[in-house]
C-alpha cells in the first residue's frame, strides 16, 4: 500500500522468505527432535491425536498468523484453523487457532509458535495504541531500522499490521544524511551537493537539530527534512519555515519528527504541522502478548 512519500509504505506483502531462515533456527535452538518429555510420555504414534487451541489472555491486535501457519507445516501431522486474523482485535480468552495433530508434535510445535506469536502482536498492539493518539495531531506514525537483527521485516510487518507505517527498510532503499555525515562532509549543502551528483535518482532525507541548519537543507534536491530532538516551539518554527518555501517554490519536501517520542509523549507534536513522527519504540519496547495452548480435553477433533 504506497502512501505519499518514499519514506511511508507499508509492508503487508511478508513473504516466506521473510521469516523461514528464524523459524529453521528456532526449531533447532528448541531441540524439538529431542524433547525428552514428550518423547518418553507420548512415543510417536500415529494413533495418538489431539485437538487443542492457542487463545490470548490480554486484548490485543493479533500478528503472527503467517508464521504459525508455517511453523505447523514443519510437522508431519499439525493442522491449523484459524479462528482469527492479523490486525483483528482479540479479546482475553478469545480462541485464535484451532489446532489438531499428533500429541507429540503439537506440544514441540507449541513454544515456537507462541513466541512469534507474542512478540509481534506485542509490536502490532503498541503500534496501534500511538495510531490513534496521532491521529489527534493529524500526524502518521512511522517505525525505525531500531529492530532486533534478522528481525527486520517481520517487526515492520507487525508495525503495519498494527496500523503504522514503515519507514526505510534499509541502507540501500533511499538517502539520509544525519549529523556524522554532515560533520564529515562539512556542512549539509556539501553532503546533499555530493550525494545528489551520485544518486540523482534516489530520494533524500536530511536530518537537523536546529533551526539554524535549515536554510542549508531546504533545497529541491531534498525530498524529506527529519526534525531531530526539537521542542514544541523548534518544530513549529521549522515547519512554518518549510511549508513557506514549499508554497513559494512550488515544492513538496515533507517533514518528519524524531528523538525520544513514546505513547506518553505526543503532546509535544501538538499544532507543529509535521507530517510524521519515527518512534522506536513500538519495535524496542512492546511488551509480548500473552498467548497459550491448551489441549482440548474434549479429544474433539475439527473436520
Amino acid at each position: 500500500m504506497k502512501l505519499d512519500s518514499p519514506y511511508a509504505n507499508q509492508y503487508l506483502d511478508l513473504k516466506p522468505e521473510d521469516y523461514s531462515q528464524l523459524i529453521e533456527l528456532a526449531i533447532k535452538e528448541d531441540q524439538t527432535h529431542n524433547d525428552v518429555t514428550s518423547n518418553t510420555i507420548f512415543p510417536y504414534s500415529e494413533n495418538n491425536m489431539a485437538s487443542a487451541y492457542i487463545f490470548t489472555k490480554e486484548k490485543a491486535i493479533q500478528c503472527g498468523s503467517p508464521l504459525v501457519k508455517y511453523i505447523a507445516s514443519k510437522f508431519n501431522s499439525i493442522i491449523i484453523e484459524e479462528l482469527t486474523q492479523d490486525g483483528q482485535n482479540i479479546l482475553p480468552q478469545q480462541k485464535c487457532f484451532q489446532i489438531q495433530g499428533n500429541i507429540n508434535e503439537i506440544l514441540k510445535f507449541e513454544r515456537i509458535s507462541l513466541n512469534f506469536l507474542s512478540y509481534l502482536s506485542g509490536i502490532s498492539t503498541l503500534t496501534n495504541q500511538v495510531s490513534k493518539k496521532l491521529k489527534k495531531y493529524n500526524v502518521k506514525l512511522l517505525d525505525t531500522r531500531k529492530t532486533l537483527p534478522g528481525y527486520r521485516m517481520l517487526s515492520k510487518y507487525a508495525v503495519a499490521v498494527g496500523g503504522g507505517f514503515n519507514h526505510r527498510t534499509n541502507l540501500k532503499q533511499m538517502g539520509m544524511i544525519k549529523d556524522n555525515h554532515i560533520v564529515k562532509a562539512g556542512s549539509i549543502k556539501q553532503a546533499i551537493s555530493t550525494f545528489k551528483t551520485e544518486n540523482n535518482d534516489i530520494p533524500l532525507e536530511v536530518e537537523i537539530d536546529s533551526i539554524s541548519q535549515l536554510d542549508e537543507a531546504l533545497t529541491p534536491m531534498v525530498n524529506c527534512i527529519l526534525l531531530d530532538n526539537m521542542n514544541n516551539q523548534e518544530m513549529k518554527d521549522c515547519t512554518k519555515q518549510i511549508n513557506k518555501y514549499n508554497n513559494e517554490n512550488q515544492a513538496s519536501i515533507l517533514i518528519e519528527a524524531s528523538g525520544n517520542f513514546n505513547i506518553n509523549n505526543l503532546d509535544k507534536l501538538e499544532n507543529t504541522n509535521v507530517n510524521y513522527v519515527s518512534m522506536s519504540s513500538i519495535t524496542t519496547a512492546a511488551k509480548p502478548i500473552d498467548f497459550s495452548l491448551v489441549i482440548d480435553n474434549s479429544n474433539t477433533l475439527f473436520t
